[in-house]
């Protein structure tokens, strides 16, 4: 995917929020994403009360001391990790409508039941929160070298975000193993798109309507890969 077709699907993604259709259901994914924020804050609050970073003194020390700020940086690192749990409740309703309006000729979808999309979503949550933990420490302090650590968690955050956002959306209208191969086809497409998802979910205010954006957006994405390769 080229960069235009990229510019082409957000443009008709922030023209889809002005769609009255959608307002009651952007409605919902704020309070819901204000809901889900202030449990991340407080996991986040725990665990600088009671954690020790990587067995770093002074890390563990630092963190202490900055107390408030590091709370709302850490809160702001880990919200993205929600967004798949958040999408999949809103996806069956925000993927209609945006194919609707932009690609009635696909013809209404196979569906994925709700219990299957909060399954991936679940999956991914653990796996993108542990991810995080772990690299927190290598976020801090690339950090202080010109700002690697951040380019590292949106280069980290954007692959996960990427893979996750598609394959809820992609289940609704083909199986899973067909799934993984236009995924694996796309990777670098589904990358940049998962890191522009990520980076919407890190810039207060606007982080609160990124799962229906996001969904938006990647159901605009979707119709842009390139087909993988015949299987022989």
């Amino acid at each position: 995917m080229h960069l235009l077709p990229m510019i082409a699907a957000l443009r008709r993604t922030l023209s889809d929020l002005f769609d009255p259709r959608l307002t009651w259901t952007l409605i919902k994914a704020v309070s819901l994403s204000l809901l889900g924020y202030a449990a991340v804050w407080a996991l986040s609050w725990w665990l600088l009360a009671h954690s020790r970073w990587a067995d770093s003194l002074w890390l563990d020390r630092t963190l202490h001391v900055l107390g408030g700020l590091a709370g709302v940086v850490l809160s702001l690192l880990l919200f993205p990790s929600v967004f798949g749990v958040l999408q999949s409740v809103f996806l069956d309703g925000v993927a209609d409508r945006i194919e609707h309006r932009h690609y009635p000729e696909l013809g209404p979808p196979r569906g994925t039941a709700i219990r299957d999309g909060l399954i991936v979503a679940i999956k991914i949550l653990v796996l993108m929160v542990a991810v995080n933990l772990i690299m927190l420490p290598i976020y801090i302090v690339g950090s202080l070298l010109l700002g690697a650590g951040m380019i590292l968690f949106y280069a980290v955050n954007g692959f996960l975000c990427g893979r996750e956002y598609y394959t809820q959306v992609a289940l609704r209208r083909m199986p899973r193993h067909e799934v993984k191969r236009w995924a694996k086809a796309n990777r670098t497409t589904l990358w940049i798109a998962g890191t522009a998802i990520t980076l919407l979910g890190t810039i207060p205010i606007l982080n609160l309507a990124a799962p229906v954006i996001g969904c938006a957006f990647m159901v605009h994405v979707a119709r842009t890969l390139r087909a993988p390769r015949p299987i022989e």
